[in-house]
């Protein structure tokens, strides 16, 4: 599959269903100060203990500080059949 981007304001835009997940990177405290409401935070380097649950959704959308781990992320796991999407620009692009 393939991972594709999209803007902050076309997140805030989409009619999210039962099966797309949004996952913060960001750190705790980042999430804490705000995020994206529904928002999993799901901290960057913890990632890998996630897989088994994430693999459950059809639909990701990851974002992080400023887009470059989620756009790393989304093409990692788009190369195991899941469809993601990356935030360009990241929470900071809001």
């Amino acid at each position: 599959m393939k991972s594709e981007m999209i803007t902050w304001d076309s997140l805030s835009h989409m009619h999210l269903d039962s099966g797309t997940i949004v996952v913060d990177l960001r750190e705790p405290a980042e999430f804490a100060r705000g995020h994206y409401p529904g928002a999993k935070n799901i901290p960057y380097d913890q990632l890998g203990r996630y897989i088994g649950e994430l693999e459950k959704y059809r639909r990701f959308i990851f974002y992080c500080d400023h887009g470059s781990r989620s756009l790393m992320v989304a093409k990692r796991l788009s190369r195991r059949g899941m469809y993601t999407l990356s935030v360009m620009g990241g929470y900071e692009a809001r």
